[in-house]
């Protein structure tokens, strides 16, 4: 079963969040690896992390 959706799917807006959330709860560690790979320091890191996942 994919779970990529096109513009011609009628996947609800709901149903899009809620895929939305699970994704980034699942690739959280990989993305804020990656703040962290260009921020090293922690403290930095943290507040890019948190606003970045406060705007998305």
């Amino acid at each position: 079963m994919s779970m990529e959706a096109g513009p011609m799917t009628s996947e609800s807006d709901d149903d899009r969040h809620e895929r939305f959330v699970m994704l980034f709860g699942l690739n959280q560690p990989a993305l804020y690896g990656y703040v962290l790979s260009l921020l090293p320091n922690w403290a930095d890191a943290d507040d890019v992390f948190q606003q970045t996942s406060l705007t998305l």
